[in-house]
């Protein structure tokens, strides 16, 4: 084994994936780098704010994380409720 040269997907550019990185990534079984150390660190820093955006946008877990299904499912079990204590009123006032 011995150093590689690779072409970054991003900008285009060779670098070199020295030996003992090449060491280093077979030990931690990451794959072969694709992107140059510029555009790796560049690649990273935008899903770290991709990942703080859609954070900062999500609303808190609640009623809303229901799915929407089940959203409307404890008011429609309210009002079934309510009609039949109703029909039971009417029945016990009626007999």
């Amino acid at each position: 084994m011995s150093d590689e040269v690779i072409t970054c997907i991003q900008c285009g550019r060779s670098f070199v994936w020295s030996y003992s990185d090449q060491r280093s990534y077979k030990e931690r079984k990451l794959e072969t780098p694709r992107r140059c150390k510029a555009c790796r660190i560049e690649h990273n820093h935008e899903i770290a704010e991709r990942e703080r955006v859609r954070g900062t946008q999500k609303q808190p877990k609640m009623f809303n994380d229901l799915p929407k299904t089940r959203k409307w499912f404890p008011m429609v079990f309210v009002f079934a409720m309510i009609g039949i204590a109703i029909i039971l009123a009417i029945y016990l006032l009626l007999s």
